[in-house]
């Protein structure tokens, strides 16, 4: 119902439209949010006693709100923690699979029973003098099965020499992840072999236990006009940005993207880069850096001799061309 409907406060009716008020249910929940007095404080005691009427407030309008809220209840977040003692302390790392499989055995119930995954575990081996060694593992994926995460432990424990005979096995989840739905490929060819995404993560965690955790990284998107800047290098275990925003999604761009923009030749017939290019599209305008160096350019689809697609623009403060990408 409009606000008009209480013309009988001409003046508080147009300060309301003038704030973006249309309906009575925009005054209710003005009150819901906060309460009756603001209305009394900012229209006057008679406006908002005929307010307090159409909604059935009481209590000389020191009613908090139409409805009473619910308590909040804190939900304090689960954390999984295990230990396994050992019959009797050993240094050989062949005693320690089983133990680390029935702890992990014992996540994934942990986990699957709440619907959550995780990203990285953390074992802690203990001797019988309190010594101490922490052991991280990541996965670049969330996961709740207990074989990927066995794989990608042990790889860690073949890697390393253990300092003392250890006698306790800690395990720990210390955050975890709401179920996330995935999408799967549908294979028709089923002589052609896919890669898995456990099989590639086996694979980087031995390359990164035997080359170092800094030897591999991986791309993450970074927020940034100019696109030289939106793919960053980060370590392996860390997790990567795939929350592309919606604006770039119809935009051509080029998945494959050159680390540096490669200078384009002006010839005498035309633009030259490993042949010469002719533009295919108008030009899209690129502004950025207005804080510190201003960018302006122009990105073109660009058709090389050879049939090559490459994404190209000209800088508009130095009038130079560059290639940016290509399509593949």
């Amino acid at each position: 119902m409009p606000i008009q409907l209480l013309h009988e406060f001409p003046e508080a009716v147009e300060s309301l439209e003038k704030t973006g008020f249309v309906t009575l249910a925009d005054i209710s929940r003005q009150v819901e949010r906060q309460s009756i007095s603001t209305i009394k404080r900012r229209f006057g005691k008679e406006f908002a006693k005929a307010v307090a009427g159409i909604f059935g407030i009481e209590h000389d309008f020191e009613q908090a709100a139409l409805f009473d809220r619910p308590a909040e209840v804190f939900i304090p977040e689960e954390k999984f923690i295990e230990t396994f003692e050992l019959e009797y302390p050993t240094s050989n790392t062949e005693f320690l699979k089983w133990p680390i499989e029935v702890l992990l055995e014992r996540l994934t119930n942990f986990l699957r029973k709440r619907q959550l995954e995780c990203q990285r575990i953390e074992w802690v081996l203990s001797d019988i003098h309190r010594q101490k060694e922490l052991m991280s593992v990541y996965c670049d994926s969330s996961q709740s099965h207990w074989e990927l995460w066995f794989k990608l432990t042990m790889i860690q424990v073949e890697a390393r020499e253990l300092p003392f005979e250890v006698d306790t096995i800690t395990l720990e989840c210390p955050h975890t992840l709401p179920v996330q739905r995935r999408n799967n490929l549908l294979v028709f060819d089923e002589g052609k072999k896919q890669v898995s995404s456990p099989d590639l993560t086996v694979t980087l965690a031995k390359l990164s236990a035997l080359l170092g955790e800094t030897a591999i990284t991986k791309l993450s998107y970074h927020d940034s006009f100019l696109p030289e800047e939106c793919n960053v290098e980060i370590p392996f275990n860390q997790q990567s940005n795939q929350q592309i925003p919606a604006i770039y999604h119809n935009i051509l761009k080029p998945a494959w993207m050159l680390p540096t923009p490669a200078l384009i030749e002006i010839r005498r017939n035309g633009l030259y880069w490993k042949g010469y290019l002719k533009l295919l599209t108008s030009p899209r305008r690129v502004r950025a850096g207005w804080r510190t160096q201003p960018v302006a350019r122009d990105y073109y689809l660009a058709k090389r001799h050879d049939d090559s697609r490459l994404w190209v623009f000209k800088d508009n403060n130095t009038k130079q061309w560059y290639v940016q990408g290509i399509f593949v």
